[in-house]
Parts: structure tokens; C-alpha cells; sequence
């Protein structure tokens, strides 16, 4: 059958489907910080200085701490083992989805009333994350045995049948991330932490509800050999987490901190490839779905994030101008309740700007680009829709140069950029789900699911957080003084930063295009009409 031709009784039966992976992925995107209500809420918590109760920290070191909170979405493969060998009350997935959205409720819940220093915020962002990954693995493993059963049942063509249902999950997150974004600049503007806190705690909890009502699934047997391979999985999930906390907690003077990303980047790899035996012919895939990643700039980026909140004061004032977008923001929250006059002309406008309207902005025409590429791009071959992405990725970069060359302050130009950014970004995150669910084999779906979703994970963090930020930092340069025992890092040129790490990128960009093109000429990727759906 033609990849383009569609089953009428596959599709209906597929819809409700598609129905429980928009809900459930809308649940795990909005309960991240990542993400979520409490994204904007903690970086603001990260870079704020001390006085105004943060942490004061720099691009460099706030990257570090978000790059080991995120441990749980690199590890995904370990999570894998155990939905795929150790069920739960006789279910593979059912029931862990429901313990670790619980469990995920319950950690949020502890980091509203615990999390009140930066190692103690750590560990409880940690465990969310690893609990929130976990449920988003078991959903994974669940949509892709899916639709294996669906295209066997209806001779569709492998890897078809999870593209509508990827779709569905991705446009339940982007909305949630819509929704999430101006929550989240509500709370971070006006609001602590703890509140952004507790709603995230009260959506897994009622996930757990939602899947113990709806999901059906078949009971397994437990097989001795298997079991063991889940508990060990567990082990080692515990004692990576316990390893980056141990490293996290070093001395600024200790010779190992300079090295502890790179440290722990081994860690996780090297745990990863002792439980997964990846195929030769993945090596190349997997290569690439990381390398993709891992470009050092991106406009939702920490650095950039600082760049337009604090360091950049010319884009700061302009915001508390009377230009389009400001008056609109604070006549809604006047309107709303959410503060009087008082309180906006005095506290400023920055985080409402950048989390609720930028956010919802990215989440909007992130969900143009899943429809988009439902309905026009599903079907594109690898190579072409590879090189479209690249394009887009460039042309995003290049639209941030008038900020730091020009000193440019528009408040427009800045959202017509982060409006384009959300559509490249949902076409390139499709591209690569597709791309992972094709060479997903028929067995142990969840782990090797993940595990290719893991390393595309550990790129973009290592890339944007780890590199680009330090590569900001160090070209924007710092300066450091101490005001009543507390030491106060201020950035000298954050222009100079933000433009090292566009260019840095782009040239990137170039280097991977030309390893592609590379790859093609020799054979290695298949460019043929008919290998449609992102083929190596």
C-alpha cells in the first residue's frame, strides 16, 4: 500500500487513540519545567539576584543546573527497561503510567515546601523530571506497539501508522505549552515559585485518574530473567542521579568541577550503552540525531533568556515604553486582577513579556507546524526535509543578528522571530520522532524508542545549555563585586555574547550540512522518492 493512502476503519479506530496521546501529552509537557507552568518561574528563580530571593546565577552555571535537573530525559532507555521487562501489577504500562504520575504529583509537591536552596531545588527537580520522563517513556512505548498493531492488522506501511499519533501527542503538548506560557509569566512576574509548584503537582495526579479510567491493556505474565533486567535498571537509575548530585555538589576549587558536564555526559552514555546493545546500522542514526541537536544557539535558550530579561537594560526600558505590545500586557493584567498599576509600573513588565506572550507565541505556530507537517510534509523524504530544517534553523539565527550588531529593541520583531522559531522547531521535532520510530525495532519498543530519544535530549542540553551558554558568558565577559558578603556577577558586554553564539552556530550549521551531503554521496542515507518517512 502507498505510504500516502489511508485505511477509513484504521482511521477511525485510531482516533480515540490519538485523543488519550494529546491528553496525556499535554499533562507531562505542562508538568515540566522544562516546558511548562514553571519554566519561566525558574529560571527567573536562577538568574535573579539573591535580594530579590534567586540565586543570582550566571548564564553559565544556570546551564549546569538545568542541565543536570534534566537527567531523567537522557536516561530514557533505562526507563525503557523497566516498562518493557518488569510489569506492574500484571501491565507494562497502565500501571506505571499511574505510580509515576503520582509519584511525580507528590515530588512537585515537595519542592513547593522544601526546595528553598539551589542544591535542594536541584534534587527535587531532578526526581520530577526522572518520574515525568518515565511516564513519558511508557506513553511512548505505548503509541509505538500501537500502531505496530495497527499496521499489522491493516498492512499499513511500517512507521505509518505512529506519524498521526506523534502528531496528536505534539499538538496536545504544544497547546499545553501555550497555555503554560502565559500561566507561567503570570506566576514569574507577580507570583513565587511555590505556586507555579503546586499547579504542576495537581496535573500528573490528575493523569493518574484519566489513564486508570480509559487505558485498556492485556495482563503479561512476569518472566524471571526479565524482571531482574527492570530492577537492575532501577538501581542504576538511582545511583546515575545519586553520581551527578555528588558531582554537583563539588568545591568551586576541587579540579574535577571544570570537567563535571563532560564527567557526567560519560556517566549517563556509558550506563546507557551497558543495558542497550544498539545495532550497527543505528550508530549513524543515532550520530546524527544527537549532532542535530546539539547546535549551541536556540531562541528559548537560558542565555538568550537572560539577554532580553536583565543584561540587555536598552530592551528592558523599551518594554516599559508605550509601544504596541506593552500597554496590551499590562491593561490585561490590570483587567484580570492579576496586579494594579502600582505594582506593573514597579516591578517592570519583562517576564510577563517573554513567558506569557513569547511562550504563547512559540506554542501558537508550534502547533501550525504539527498541522503543517500532518498534512503536507509526513511523507517527505529524509535527506530533503533534513536540509528545509537547516534552512529554517539558519534563517531563525540570522533573524536575531539586528539585537546584538544593530542594538535593536522592537518588541514586534522580536515575536515575529520567536513566531517563526515555533514553527521550525515543531517541523524539526517531528522530523526526528519520525525519524526514531522508523528504526524502532518490533520488540523492547519503549527502550530503544527511548534510548534514540535520550541521546537527541542529552544534544540539545549539552549544546545549549552546556556550550552555548558558556560560549556567552565567556565572549560577554563578567565582572564580580561583593555587596554585604554577597558576590554580585555582572556581565560587561552581553551583546558581544549573544552574537559569538549566533555565528558559533551557524557555522556549526554549515559543518553538519556538509557531513550530511557527505553521508548521501556515499550511500549511507537513502534519498530515493519512494523511502519516504525519514529513512536512513
Amino acid at each position: 500500500m502507498h505510504p500516502k493512502q489511508t485505511h477509513p476503519q484504521a482511521t477511525r479506530e485510531m482516533r480515540p487513540w490519538s485523543v488519550l496521546f494529546f491528553l496525556i501529552y499535554a499533562v507531562q509537557k505542562a508538568a515540566n519545567h522544562f516546558e511548562g507552568i514553571s519554566k519561566i518561574p525558574v529560571r527567573r528563580v536562577l538568574k535573579s539576584p539573591e535580594e530579590e530571593g534567586g540565586y543570582g546565577l550566571t548564564p553559565d552555571r544556570a546551564g549546569s543546573f538545568l542541565t543536570d535537573s534534566a537527567l531523567g530525559w537522557y536516561i530514557k532507555a533505562l526507563f525503557g527497561l523497566v516498562t518493557d521487562n518488569l510489569p506492574l501489577f500484571g501491565y507494562r504500562r497502565k500501571s506505571w503510567l499511574i505510580i509515576s504520575s503520582v509519584l511525580a504529583g507528590a515530588a512537585w509537591f515537595w519542592v513547593a515546601f522544601n526546595g528553598n536552596t539551589l542544591h535542594m531545588l536541584l534534587v527535587g527537580l531532578m526526581i520530577v523530571n526522572i518520574l515525568v520522563a518515565f511516564s513519558d517513556v511508557v506513553c511512548d512505548g505505548l503509541m509505538v506497539e500501537t500502531a505496530q498493531r495497527f499496521e499489522h492488522r491493516f498492512e499499513l506501511p511500517q512507521g505509518t501508522a505512529n506519524r498521526p499519533f506523534q502528531a496528536a501527542q505534539w499538538s496536545g503538548a504544544m497547546l499545553a505549552m501555550l497555555i503554560s506560557a502565559i500561566a507561567g509569566g503570570i506566576i514569574a512576574q507577580f507570583f513565587e515559585l511555590r505556586i507555579a509548584a503546586l499547579l504542576s503537582g495537581l496535573m500528573p495526579l490528575g493523569l493518574a485518574i484519566l489513564v486508570a479510567v480509559v487505558v485498556k491493556e492485556e495482563k503479561v505474565s512476569l518472566d524471571r530473567q526479565r524482571t531482574r533486567k527492570g530492577l537492575l535498571a532501577i538501581a542504576v537509575i538511582v545511583v546515575v542521579a545519586a553520581l551527578i548530585l555528588q558531582l554537583k555538589g563539588l568545591a568551586a576549587d576541587n579540579p574535577i568541577t571544570p570537567f563535571e558536564p563532560v564527567i557526567s555526559a560519560l556517566i549517563i552514555i556509558g550506563c546507557l550503552l551497558l543495558f542497550v546493545r544498539v545495532p550497527r546500522d543505528l550508530i549513524a542514526p543515532i550520530a546524527l540525531i544527537f549532532l542535530w541537536q546539539a547546535a549551541p544557539f536556540n531562541s528559548d535558550a537560558q542565555f538568550v533568556y537572560q539577554y532580553f530579561t536583565e543584561h540587555n537594560t536598552a530592551f528592558i526600558d523599551a518594554l516599559h515604553s508605550d509601544e504596541l505590545v506593552t500597554p496590551m500586557l499590562r491593561q490585561v493584567a490590570i483587567t484580570l486582577g492579576i496586579a494594579d498599576a502600582k505594582s506593573i509600573a514597579t516591578q517592570g513588565f519583562q517576564e510577563m513579556f517573554w513567558g506569557s506572550l513569547l511562550g504563547a507565541l512559540l506554542a501558537f505556530f508550534a502547533i501550525v507546524g504539527a498541522f503543517c507537517y500532518r498534512k503536507f510534509w509526513q511523507t517527505t523524504p529524509f535527506l530533503k526535509l533534513f536540509y528545509w530544517c537547516l534552512a529554517g534553523q539558519a534563517l531563525v539565527m540570522l533573524l536575531f543578528l539586528p539585537f546584538p550588531t544593530a542594538g535593536m529593541t522592537s518588541a514586534v520583531w522580536l515575536m515575529l522571530v520567536m513566531a517563526l522559531q515555533g514553527f521550525v522547531f515543531m517541523i524539526v521535532l517531528l522530523a526526528i520522532l519520525g525519524f526514531a520510530a522508523k528504526r524502532t525495532p518490533g520488540e523492547n519498543q519503549a527502550t530503544f524508542f527511548a534510548f534514540l530519544m535520550g541521546m537527541s535530549n542529552l544534544g540539545q542540553m549539552i549544546g545549549i545549555e552546556q556550550v552555548g551558554n558558556r560560549l556567552y558568558t565567556t565572549f560577554s565577559g563578567k565582572t564580580a563585586h561583593w555587596v554585604d558578603g554577597v558576590e554580585i556577577i555582572k556581565l560587561v558586554d552581553p551583546h558581544a555574547g549573544l552574537l559569538a553564539a549566533i555565528l558559533i552556530s551557524l557555522g556549526y550549521l554549515v559543518v553538519l550540512t556538509t557531513l550530511v551531503t557527505w553521508l548521501a554521496r556515499r550511500g549511507q542515507i537513502v534519498t530515493h522518492p519512494e523511502d519516504s518517512g525519514h529513512v536512513f
